[in-house]
């Protein structure tokens, strides 16, 4: 009994520093920090770094991808309870932002900057490649979008983003990561917009009626963009 009691108090210390781990690394980067720092500022033992992984450079990798992970999923999520191939953009933008907070600048500056930070970066860039083709290929089907090749354009917005987020840029340019990601999106969706719907949400935003550029919100249908996901989630299951 007392040895089930000690695991679970264990594994409990063990969540928790993994927890607060990602939290720090989020609101302030994570390169500067010794492992003897870590232990110090998560209220453990070196001992129980080490417990999660070998070294230090295997629990920065360790708390990178286990965020990296959760992005993805979130990014799934946004899009799949979006009402629109509109809305279904921004929401991936939104979820984006809220993963990481909006004090991220100098987690994501460390993360360009560490070699392990960047093999997960490319490791885990396929889903959201994924994730921003399906949802534009619909767009353009529907006539949201105006006729691009969808793979192209998601790698364009994934590989800018990329680009914005390196340690060079954040230095040179001043500006926060959120807003430089923010601006990023505002062009690309504007872009991808065909002319047609471009003047209609033009229309309506002009008129106050914002909530009708989201097309099915409100009517009780089920997300369009669900129901893509599922059938492109099926179609690889029985490939």
């Amino acid at each position: 009994m007392t040895t089930v009691v000690q695991h679970e108090i264990e594994s409990s210390r063990i969540q928790r520093v993994i927890r607060e781990a990602e939290e720090l690394f989020l609101q302030e980067g994570f390169l500067h920090f010794s492992t003897n720092d870590l232990a110090q500022r998560l209220r453990c033992s070196k001992r129980t770094l080490y417990s999660i992984a070998a070294d230090r450079s295997s629990f920065l990798e360790f708390i990178i991808a286990r965020h990296l992970l959760r992005l993805n999923e979130n990014m799934l999520a946004a899009a799949e309870a979006a009402p629109d191939w509109m809305s279904a953009i921004n929401a991936i933008l939104e979820a984006t932002l809220e993963t990481f907070g909006a004090e991220a600048t100098r987690f994501i500056s460390d993360l360009t900057l560490f070699p392990g930070g960047v093999r997960l970066l490319r490791q885990t860039e396929n889903a959201r490649l994924d994730i921003l083709a399906r949802v534009i290929a619909a767009g353009i089907a529907d006539g949201t979008f105006r006729k691009i090749d969808s793979r192209l354009a998601a790698y364009a917005i994934i590989g800018a983003s990329r680009r914005i987020s390196e340690a060079d840029f954040l230095t040179r340019s001043k500006i926060p990561w959120s807003h430089a990601l923010t601006g990023l999106y505002q062009f690309f969706s504007r872009g991808l917009l065909a002319p047609e719907s471009s003047r209609r949400i033009q229309a309506r935003t002009a008129r106050g009626d914002l909530s009708s550029v989201k097309v099915l919100s409100g009517n009780g249908a089920r997300p369009v963009v669900a129901g893509l996901i599922s059938r492109a989630k099926n179609g690889r299951a029985n490939r």
